[in-house]
């Protein structure tokens, strides 16, 4: 490098603008909204398995499901599963085809939840 190069001044990164994610909405009388995060069905993850959580996950899951079919009162239920590595959607997929064949899903509503939702039709 000789001395009459220029030095080299780093520029700041750009600004990117913040991504506001939807803001769930909440249970109706129509509808209930499960978040199947880990952070929101676990008090503490530490020391579990990826797999260990997916089994408490999965376990929300049922029991939720279980509870909206068996009560009759909603129409719908939500579940928030968050984008990731799709294992738990898929996992969710598999249960409803084995458990609930005449259970309707589809996605949730990107407006409403954001990626990672699946919307279950219980009427």
């Amino acid at each position: 490098m000789s001395d009459d190069a220029a030095p080299v001044i780093p520029t700041p990164a750009p600004k990117v603008p913040k991504t506001t994610a939807p803001t769930h909405r909440k249970s109706t009388k129509d509808e209930e909204v499960v978040d199947l995060h880990a952070e929101a069905i676990l008090d503490s993850t530490e020391g579990m398995t990826p797999g260990e959580i997916l089994q408490a996950q999965l376990a929300r899951f049922a029991v939720a499901l279980d509870g909206a079919v068996k009560a009759g009162g909603q129409k719908r239920i939500v579940f928030i599963h968050g984008v990731g590595k799709g294992k738990l959607r898929y996992e969710i997929e598999k249960s409803l085809k084995r458990n609930y064949p005449k259970l309707r899903h589809q996605d949730a509503s990107f407006a409403e939840y954001g990626y990672g939702a699946i919307m279950i039709f219980l009427k």
